[in-house]
């Protein structure tokens, strides 16, 4: 699974590969064997019938890292390392052996942890144990406990520290990966002739199906079995063409990301018809898995120093996996802060962006006004003796609309910069249609 021979050597198969990721992905969530086959069987996934011996032999299956093992009936085997092309990384590979660990205490617990096997104790460095109230309380938190120390955090205090640094999280990885990821993959190894040259194989595959049943090798039903899953898989097959068509058309940069993610929160905004609100507020209606799971699929441990309302979070480890696209957009200066600012017009919601150039602004607000009903200003800001004002005159704010998102403009003159502080500021329709 996963693969298709080609010319006597194995070649990943288009139509398979996305299940084999999403397999891997799941575990490292804390999803067990039989919670995944279940998650694929509600899909159809591949149209096969899914069981959880089926997802263990994938997961424990070097060939996915590029790896075969030869000779594992014999008692002796080798290991020969990159033989065929991976379709999971080598890290990825690992983290879900690791996993397993995690995973076999995990399952035997009737109390849902959002960060089991993550808080590191502040004095020994030891994972602390998740520890659910007991008794009759007026107050039942849960918490994290060191054995050795005695010391122990809340779990609601720490959620109320990483719940917001999780939503953004999902957010860019959601667009990069769903949105840009099969983007850059069209850029660096366009996969349509692969994809058609997989129809071609099964149109053959179909034709020597409906042989066998006229020759009465298979019957009437096996030939519709059969036939049915063939088809489905040529359908899957041309909505993925389809859908790396599309791909060919668009471009890859760090500022379109920014731009789609941009047009995102202000569909979710009008669709939720809550000006006021933001995308991070969908985290309150998640249930506790599916928390849980958003910090699992992020966050390897979290170290911290303090309690109670002095709690500062110190150290976020983050999987291997997700530690290098993550860095790559914070030095792109990707993700935004939510503020609260003062305005004539009462107290505004709003992103704040990391500094850019003037030049970057422009090409951003000029993109982003061809696709998206936007106005843009850009202001100074006064020292004054109450503190820093916005220097905003009510005709400068087109009439209707609202500040959704501010920009801190670097100047090209580093004597601008310290003497005096350059805004700019998207607003969008206050009434959306």
């Amino acid at each position: 699974m996963g693969y298709v021979r080609e010319n006597k050597k194995l070649v990943i198969s288009e139509l398979d590969k996305d299940t084999i990721i999403k397999i891997f992905k799941l575990y490292t969530e804390s999803y067990s064997y039989q919670k995944i086959s279940n998650e694929l069987n509600m899909t159809h996934e591949l149209g096969k019938n899914w069981r959880d011996t089926t997802v263990k032999h994938v997961l424990d299956n070097v060939i996915y890292r590029g790896d075969y093992l030869d000779g594992k009936t014999t008692g002796n085997p080798v290991l020969y390392e990159n033989v065929v092309p991976p379709i999971v990384s080598k890290e990825l590979w690992q983290e879900c052996q690791n996993q397993k660990g995690k995973n076999s205490r995990n399952y035997t617990r009737n109390v849902l942890y959002l960060f089991l096997q993550k808080v590191r104790c502040p004095k020994c460095g030891r994972i602390m144990a998740g520890k659910a109230p007991g008794g009759i309380k007026k107050h039942k938190y849960v918490y994290y406990k060191c054995v050795d120390c005695k010391g122990y955090i809340r779990e609601d205090i720490l959620e109320q520290k990483l719940a917001p640094l999780i939503m953004q999280l999902t957010e860019f990885d959601s667009l990069i990966k769903n949105q840009f990821g099969s983007v850059l993959t069209n850029k660096l190894d366009n996969p349509i002739p692969k994809l058609e040259k997989e129809v071609k194989a099964i149109e053959i595959k179909k034709d020597r199906l409906k042989q066998a049943y006229l020759n009465q090798v298979i019957s009437l039903d096996e030939f519709k079995s059969e036939n049915e899953i063939l088809e489905n898989n040529i359908n899957a097959l041309n909505k993925k063409i389809g859908s790396e068509k599309l791909n060919e058309k668009l471009d890859f940069s760090y500022e379109s990301i920014m731009i789609c993610r941009d047009i995102r929160r202000f569909e979710w905004i009008k669709a939720n018809g809550a000006i006021g609100l933001s995308p991070l507020h969908e985290y309150e209606n998640l249930s506790l898995k599916e928390k849980q799971s958003m910090f699992m699929r992020y966050i390897d441990s979290i170290e911290y120093e303090g309690s109670g309302k002095d709690l500062k979070i110190t150290k976020i480890n983050f999987r291997e996996t997700f530690l290098n696209e993550y860095n790559n957009c914070v030095q792109k200066g990707m993700f935004d802060e939510l503020a609260n600012i003062q305005l004539e017009n009462g107290r505004h919601l709003i992103y704040c962006s990391s500094p850019k150039s003037h030049k970057e602004v422009i090409s951003y607000v000029d993109k982003l006004k061809e696709l998206y009903d936007v106005d843009y200003i850009e202001f100074d800001v006064i020292n004054t003796e109450k503190g820093e004002l916005f220097d905003i005159k009510n005709k400068d704010v087109k009439k209707g609309y609202r500040a959704i998102k501010m920009i801190p403009i670097i100047s090209d003159k580093r004597e601008e910069n310290i003497s005096k502080k350059k805004l700019g500021l998207l607003t969008i329709p206050e009434k959306l249609e």
